[in-house]
């Protein structure tokens, strides 16, 4: 999925697709699950405060972006551009969703035949 994301007044190319997981492994050396889990815990608890939320946010921002433009600048320099740091936490529904909807499968199980059906004798 690719999204324009509105940061500070500038529209933010980030788009997530299934190589997400994977680039923000290698950029961060963390799972993007678990990440993702944390900040949904965060969320449910209100910690939008937290500095680790901010991070992962942080992180997963960069990686969308680098996503959709791989010539964009590390990530330290990157984040130069926001004037308040709180920004892309104030961005995070548009984030959040950009990975929610990546994350989220499409094929649905095939159902399976009951196996504990009684022998015929």
């Amino acid at each position: 999925m690719y999204k324009e994301v509105l940061i500070e007044g500038k529209k933010i190319p980030m788009l997530s697709n299934g190589g997400t997981l994977r680039e923000y492994r290698r950029f961060f050396k963390r799972d993007l699950l678990s990440d993702f889990i944390k900040l949904e815990k965060f969320i449910k608890e209100g910690k939008f405060d937290d500095i680790e939320f901010g991070e992962i946010i942080e992180d997963l921002a960069w990686t969308l972006a680098y996503k959709a433009n791989p010539n964009i600048e590390p990530i330290d320099k990157w984040l130069e551009q926001f004037k308040n740091s709180f920004s892309l936490v104030n961005a995070f529904e548009d984030i959040f969703l950009l990975l929610n909807f990546s994350t989220k499968g499409n094929v649905k199980p095939k159902k399976q035949k009951a196996h504990h059906q009684k022998k015929k004798r």
